[in-house]
Parts: structure tokens; C-alpha cells; sequence
């Protein structure tokens, strides 16, 4: 019993980090999951090589509150922003309003 305890520990240490550095390259899922909680250390070193996907990045930054996504080109722009970095969209409230009803 203890054998599968310590097994279970281990498995568990392997999920945890490598999940932590899934979430950080924008992509956590529930396969990542499965194959770091199976296979351990072997999947920790593909989930090392994998690249980063901005767009991965991007939605976990704008479902934790820390960014907004521009109504009009659809990147994530900094909460506190008037005007949008990338298409240069003006972002107060008249003008958002106004691009919403004209899609309507």
C-alpha cells in the first residue's frame, strides 16, 4: 500500500509542475493533463519543448481580469486602455456602443 502511495505522491508532484509550465506556455488541456499524470517525467520534457501560443496566452490573461479584448481587431489590450495598441480603435464607451449597434 504504500508503494502506490508514494506512486500516487510522485505522479501528482509531476502534474503539478508540469501543468504550471503548461498554463505559462498557453497550453494547458485536459490531454496535457492525463499524459503528465500517466507518464511523468517523459511528458514534462515534451511539455519543456513545446512552444508558447500567444493566442493560448492571450485568453488566460483575459479570463483572469488582467486584460480586455478589443472589440474591433479582437487582441487583448491592458485593462485601463482608451485606445486599442493594434488597430488603434478609439475605446470609450460612445464608440464601442456605436461599432456594436452597426453590427446588430
Amino acid at each position: 500500500m504504500e508503494e502506490i502511495t508514494g506512486l500516487l505522491i510522485w505522479a501528482a508532484i509531476w502534474w503539478v509542475c508540469g501543468r504550471w509550465l503548461a498554463i505559462r506556455k498557453g497550453r494547458w488541456s485536459s490531454g496535457v493533463g492525463w499524459a503528465l499524470f500517466f507518464f511523468g517525467p517523459i511528458a514534462l520534457v515534451f511539455v519543456l519543448f513545446m512552444h508558447k501560443d500567444p493566442d493560448g496566452i492571450a485568453r488566460l490573461r483575459v479570463e483572469t481580469g488582467k486584460r480586455k479584448w478589443c472589440p474591433f481587431c479582437h487582441t487583448d489590450i491592458p485593462i485601463q486602455a482608451v485606445k486599442c495598441g493594434n488597430c488603434g480603435s478609439d475605446l470609450t464607451s460612445e464608440s464601442v456602443t456605436n461599432r456594436s449597434e452597426a453590427i446588430e
